[in-house]
């Protein structure tokens, strides 16, 4: 359970790396990819579809809480075809991460 976490918390980070400063980010990515041992499949229509399930969601929109900076979040949405193409966009560029072809 607890790297299935850090995997989140290394996904939101990295898909909303516009809102954070840069170099908390490259921080916090080093720290996560020396801490997650596993390799997990990113299927990004499943996962936007489960999301869209959360009760934090506003108006049709998935709600995240991204860690900017040490100590401060910032609070975002996006639409679930939003949140479907940074995924896709993360899991093809991310080691950690598979985004198998179909």
């Amino acid at each position: 359970h607890g790297e299935c976490v850090l995997q989140g918390i290394l996904i939101e980070c990295s898909i909303f790396a516009d809102l954070c400063e840069p170099a908390y980010l490259d921080e916090i990515r080093d720290l996560l990819r020396k801490l997650i041992q596993n390799k997990i499949k990113i299927l990004p229509q499943s996962i936007a579809d489960a999301a869209m399930h959360d009760k934090k969601n506003l108006d049709e929109k998935i709600h995240f809480v991204v860690p900017v900076n040490l100590g401060q979040t910032k609070e975002t949405t996006a639409t679930k075809e939003e949140f479907v193409r940074r995924l896709k966009a993360f899991a093809k560029s991310e080691e950690n991460f598979v985004y198998p072809a179909f």
